[in-house]
């Protein structure tokens, strides 16, 4: 390096989905969700299976997951960060991922704790907040 120059400076790279996830079923979920195809989000899950959003009962089977993201997520953009996968005894697999959903006027920390079936079906998707009270109560403002 010649004197007087400093080295480049970059930004790190952002973790896309497909790097993120080994889990065919997660990496769609990610995928349909940011382009609000929320029909195809919902035909990820069992006939059965449930959305647990943050501060709400549990939404269940694809039809109403489907209505209730048409009207909840509408310009939201879920950005994923850090995953874990762990296959559990029952023969299925957990998927916990944290990241970001940004919305048109804010965003939020959040995790998302995937139970995917043997069968490659969504048999549930938590949703939790992590973002402090004193953070959440300056959204309301």
């Amino acid at each position: 390096m010649a004197p007087g120059t400093e080295p480049a400076r970059t930004e790190p790279a952002r973790t896309e989905p497909l790097q993120l996830f080994t889990n065919a079923v997660v990496l769609s979920y990610f995928n349909h969700f940011d382009q609000a195809n929320f029909t195809a989000v919902a035909n990820l899950f069992a006939a059965e299976g449930q959305l647990l959003p943050p501060f709400e009962s549990a939404i269940a089977g694809r039809e109403a997951i489907a209505s209730y993201l048409a009207a909840e997520a509408k310009g939201m953009r879920a950005i994923p960060q850090e995953s874990n996968e762990t296959s559990l005894p029952t023969g299925e697999t957990e998927v916990r991922v944290i990241g970001q959903v940004q919305t048109p006027l804010f965003s939020v920390r959040v995790s998302w704790q995937f139970v995917i079936s043997p069968d490659s079906e969504i048999r549930s998707v938590k949703i939790k907040l992590l973002a402090a009270l004193r953070e959440l109560l300056h959204l309301k403002q």
